[in-house]
């Protein structure tokens, strides 16, 4: 306890309250005088600093607040605060020049608040031995799935370098029966960046501004000093704080400063506010301590999250992760450690390593390890369940998209699907069934076969994709995992849509195909056989190299005509060409997600450009046309922290050539309900034709910075979305069949852009049931034509923390 005078003069009533005060704690308190203008506590030369102090008292892991909520920075709390965020990285293990240590990782997935009583699982009395206890509510639990793994971590200051290898890595439980082995490990990729140190911290998706951030520690968050608690013997102050406002992205929570001058952080305990504006995470948990290792030197222990999620009230999940710190060395090593080609590298047994090792690793957390609940034999007795069965095959099957072959125990081998695509329609086709294969490296650790067959009953055609790819890495499971070497070869016939291009989904999508507002008219029967290779490296730079033959014959209503010499048509059966592409791509911030030959980028802030050359090789292997495009494509993602997203896409594209239209620019169209990024929604396909063009697409994404502004509102944890999106092209007249009569005669509706841009600007609300957006576009110009639509509604689904 701490009293410090103000500057105002005591009145004789204070003053005699203050003797009456002193006279009866003077048996349990210590009164002391100071004078140490160096002292942040201290006053002014002038005036008497008094403290009544406790005698320290051992600190727990609780978050201690104090009795107002509502409490407001103290002057002498902020002093703390400045010096702390001086010295934060002053005394830290990445200031020397070299660094080893040994990293253990644990993460468990529960059944939250599970009650072994309901009348569901009174049939199975068993479950309730295999039950746990939350480290944050005291409650019972239902592990079901584990991770562990162990690495040794190698630092080298200049130049710099991280290299992790791992040991030792194991998954236990129903991750297995979802055949998801690789969900544990992307899920600690997505927790592992949390750091007290850092300006900003990540809540799963979300960018916060953390409590010792450089700029706005002391303006976002409130800080106020508690007490002076001792930890091992030593004294630390006890700093609480909370974001000043209770709707922003922000944390509550204690953090423990040394009182010794130096400002080091011994321990911070920290958990988001239950108002915040974040889907389905019921309770986030962050515990974090250092320790002192040589003088001046402090080190990383343990890092501690623990998360309650609830998807509606019916998915209830506990996710427990700890990473414990051991053998801290600062010597340095071989350069080959340093040097080594891969951040990541794996040694040849990590997978199989026996009981004994992990009995050893464990030693160390000095914590209750579930690994007994989990056993083959628990797991196939809780999985018989049918509840839980039938659970577990819903959701294997909703986010795989895929279902194995293989049987139960057995590593999965092939896999069929997609469920997402096995029906569709369209205009051409009518309604269309389509079933996929795909194969993993449990079958053959370089050779993937992937392949599928769809059938239309309106054109009564059936159409195919073969495709096989050598890997030359040692993929876990799929060719696409990160960094990628491989080399395919395939071989389709499929229809090809002409100035629609989906970017990040599938047209035959059965969604996409019911919420249509056009059809699909502008198609092609499309054979195309194709030889690539990508290539990956750690940095960010990729590149890959294609040559494709594909030949396009026109469907439906579609012609390929040109003008005779006497004003006549002439049809073209077909168009045929070749092509080499080389693409070169660079691009920071990138992870993935990769599940049966699907690659996803987990959501960061990122940096991309890519630059494409693609030739067109005439009279090789049937090319009707020599031509050369050259495409730059900008994409930036930036996370303002609390302050939302912005998301931009660049692109500028450029033909030289004589070509026909299907061979020309157009803009991306989306005739669809659904929102598509990078494509415009309100324009039709091919109605505008380029051989040069630049098309941008800005959305900023306000994170609720407004509706939690508004009262009532602001309970339904609404989030703004504005966006503008646009073209620019022009068209010779080499390219012109109105001009040159050789050239493929453009579609009725097709037009010239004057010089102005075309403009779409889109407005709308997201998070509307934490689970739908909901998009009001508005087309700005060339509006002139008739049958133009000039607005409309686009909707989404999207499942966002």
């Amino acid at each position: 306890m701490m009293l410090v005078p103000s500057k105002r003069p005591i009145s004789m009533k204070e003053r005699s309250c203050l003797i009456i005060l002193i006279l009866a704690c003077v048996n349990c308190l210590e009164l002391r005088c100071k004078s140490n203008k160096t002292d942040p506590y201290a006053y002014s030369s002038d005036s008497i600093h008094c403290v009544f102090q406790l005698p320290p008292q051992e600190v727990n892991n609780n978050i201690v607040l104090p009795e107002k909520t509502n409490f407001k920075s103290t002057k002498e709390a902020l002093k703390i605060v400045e010096k702390v965020i001086e010295k934060k990285d002053d005394y830290q293990y990445y200031q020397q020049e070299h660094c080893s240590y040994e990293v253990y990782d644990k993460l468990m997935f529960a059944w939250n608040n599970f009650n072994p009583n309901k009348k569901i699982f009174r049939r199975w009395p068993f479950v309730k031995q295999y039950t746990d206890t939350s480290t944050v509510s005291n409650r019972s639990i239902l592990p079901l799935a584990m991770y562990e793994s162990f690495a040794t971590n190698y630092y080298r200051r200049s130049p710099s370098s991280r290299t992790q290898v791992v040991h030792g890595r194991a998954i236990y439980g129903i991750t297995n029966e979802l055949h998801a082995e690789d969900a544990c490990e992307d899920f600690v990729k997505i927790l592992e960046p949390v750091d007290i140190r850092k300006n900003e911290l990540r809540l799963f998706f979300n960018k916060i501004i953390a409590p010792l951030n450089n700029k706005y520690a002391t303006n976002v968050y409130r800080w106020e000093i508690i007490d002076t608690v001792s930890i091992q013997g030593k004294d630390y102050i006890n700093l609480c704080f909370r974001p000043s406002s209770i709707m922003d992205l922000g944390f509550v929570g204690n953090l423990y400063v040394s009182a010794d001058g130096n400002y080091t952080i011994k321990r911070v305990v920290m958990k988001i506010s239950k108002s915040m504006n974040v889907n389905y995470v019921e309770e986030f948990v962050i515990y974090q301590n250092f320790e002192e290792l040589l003088p001046k030197v402090w080190v990383p222990s343990r890092l501690s999250i623990t998360t309650k999620i609830s998807a509606f009230g019916i998915l209830k999940n506990y996710i427990e992760f700890g990473r414990y710190y051991n053998n801290f060395q600062f010597l340095k090593k071989p350069d080959s450690v340093y040097n080594s080609k891969q951040r990541i590298v794996y040694e040849n047994n990590y997978l199989t390593r026996d009981s004994s090792f992990w009995n050893s690793k464990r030693a160390i957390t000095s914590t209750k390890h579930n690994r007994e609940y989990l056993s083959d034999s628990i797991v196939n007795r809780i999985s018989s369940i049918p509840f839980i069965k039938y659970s577990i095959k819903t959701i294997d099957l909703l986010t795989n998209n895929y279902i194995p072959l293989s049987k139960k125990g057995e590593k999965n081998k092939v896999s069929l699907g997609t469920f997402d695509s096995f029906y569709s329609a369209n205009s051409i086709e009518g309604s269309r069934l389509r079933l996929t294969a795909v194969t993993t490296a449990n079958l053959h650790p370089h050779l993937f076969l992937t392949a599928y067959g769809a059938y239309g009953f309106k054109d009564q055609t059936f159409k195919y994709s073969t495709a096989t790819t050598w890997a030359f890495n040692n993929p876990k499971l799929y060719p696409q995992e990160f960094p990628q070497n491989n080399l395919t070869v395939s071989c389709e016939y499929d229809l090809n849509v002409l100035g629609e291009n989906y970017l990040y989904s599938k047209r035959d999508n059965i969604f996409m195909s019911i919420l249509r507002y056009r059809q699909l008219q502008r198609m092609t029967y499309a054979h195309r056989t194709q030889l690539a290779y990508n290539k990956e490296f750690l940095n960010g730079l990729s590149f890959r190299l294609l040559l494709k033959s594909q030949k396009e014959i026109p469907a439906g209503d579609l012609k390929f005509n040109t003008y005779g010499d006497f004003g006549e048509f002439h049809e073209v059966e077909k168009l045929q060409t070749t092509e080499f592409s080389s693409i070169l791509r660079f691009a920071t911030n990138e992870r993935f997600y990769v599940r049966n030959n699907q690659r996803k980028n987990i959501p960061d802030e990122r940096f991309v450009v890519s630059l494409t050359h693609t030739l067109g090789l005439k009279d090789f292997l049937g090319g009707q046309y020599h031509y050369n495009r050259l495409q730059l494509h900008i994409i930036k993602d930036l996370w303002l922290a609390s302050f939302g997203q912005l998301k931009t896409s660049f692109k500028i594209e450029k033909v030289w050539g004589t070509l026909p239209y299907p061979l020309l620019l157009a803009p991306n169209a989306n005739n669809s309900y659904t929102i598509q990024s990078e494509s415009f929604s309100l324009i039709s396909p091919l109605e505008f034709i380029n051989d040069r063009q630049m098309c941008w697409d800005v959305n900023y994404h306000f994170q609720g910075w407004l509706c939690k502004k508004i009262p009532y509102v602001n309970r339904l944890h609404l989030r703004e979305v504005m966006g503008i999106s646009g073209c620019m092209g022009t068209l010779f007249s080499k390219n012109n069949p109105l001009i040159n009569h050789d050239l493929y005669l453009f579609p009725d509706y097709t037009r010239k852009m004057n010089n102005e841009p075309y403009l779409e600007m889109n407005m709308g609300l997201s998070n509307i049931f934490r689970i739908f957006r909901v998009d009001y576009v508005r087309r700005l110009n060339y509006i002139d034509r008739e049958g133009v639509k000039k607005s409309g509604l686009r909707v989404s689904m999207q499942l966002r923390f």
